[in-house]
């Protein structure tokens, strides 16, 4: 099912498509909200076809869920999209269609070039890790040209099945739930942080599992004004911090629970500093500057410029 509409006013959709990889497209000339469900339908849900709404440079609001079941989701040039506490997830369902859709779909959300905000609800893109035995799950790409702020964000996948990447780009990253993108036993996806990121509203993890995956911050990573811990494991992969850490709003206790390599290359204020375990070298570049104590546990070396604790 292909749906295109364009109107001058706005206005709202939903939709349920019943039948197997059937998919649901829409355009509109103006602001839009996905919800205000009539006759027992809310939000738009497909059985593992696609969902693509982008295109059109206007305001796009979500207040009912967007359910896929193993589809791709994308918004691609639209102007801003608020889902805040509202769910859009491509999980994979394999009870349907002989397995076909057990693997997750991919979700991509660009905003134009008019400072589009993206504030996002919670994003699923895992495989059906409940029921399928290996499934993979689909990428998560959030691009916005203004902020970008986020919540719980999952890509696991399960078994041989590898975890999704996921890329959150903003003038400003706020990250206001945990990113996870494990599998049980295969790589997670990477998870790369591109623009200063804010750690916002509460202490948050982001975690690629006990196998390879990389976590990367391009720019600074701050708390939100009150004291905020961040908890990162990268399992074989490595983490990176290229921007300064705590420099504007201190961080609370920083927490490295597994990886390989862990690089910071600029200075680092923040409550502690804990490595649980690590296989590879673990290099501060910059001054540390920490209001409580220094832990590591790790196979290889700490080299740093300059540690107060």
């Amino acid at each position: 099912l292909h749906l295109s509409i364009r109107r001058q006013r706005q206005m709202c959709i939903r939709d349920r498509i019943t039948g197997d990889g059937q998919n649901f497209t829409f355009r509109s000339g103006a602001d839009y909200e996905v919800g205000g469900g009539e006759l027992g339908i809310s939000g738009i849900t497909t059985q593992g076809g696609y969902v693509d709404l982008g295109s059109s440079d206007v305001n796009m609001t979500v207040t009912e869920a967007i359910i896929t079941k193993g589809g791709n989701f994308s918004a691609n040039g639209i102007r801003s999209l608020d889902s805040t506490g509202i769910q859009i997830t491509t999980a994979g369902d394999v009870t349907f269609a002989a397995g076909a859709y057990k693997d997750g779909g991919d979700i991509s959300i660009t905003t134009t070039a008019n400072s589009g905000v993206i504030n996002a609800g919670p994003l699923t893109s895992n495989g059906d890790i409940v029921n399928a035995g290996d499934t993979t799950a689909g990428s998560i790409i959030l691009n916005a040209d203004g902020v970008l702020t986020i919540s719980t964000t999952d890509a696991k996948g399960k078994g041989a099945g590898t975890g999704g990447a996921v890329s959150l780009t903003g003038s400003q990253v706020r990250i206001a739930g945990s990113v996870t993108t494990s599998s049980t036993a295969s790589a997670g996806g990477d998870i790369s942080i591109n623009g200063p990121a804010v750690l916002e509203g509460g202490d948050r993890s982001l975690a690629t599992g006990s196998g390879d995956g990389e976590i990367t911050f391009s720019s600074t990573l701050d708390s939100d004004g009150s004291t905020r811990g961040l908890s990162a494991t990268a399992g074989t992969g490595s983490i990176s911090f290229t921007g300064a850490i705590g420099g504007i709003s201190e961080l609370g206790a920083l927490n490295i629970v597994n990886t390989d390599n862990v690089t910071a290359s600029n200075t680092i204020d923040a409550a502690s500093i804990t490595q649980s375990a690590g296989t590879g070298i673990t290099t501060f570049n910059g001054d540390v500057n920490l209001s409580a104590n220094f832990a590591f546990t790790g196979n290889a070396p700490v080299s740093y410029t300059h540690l107060r604790a």
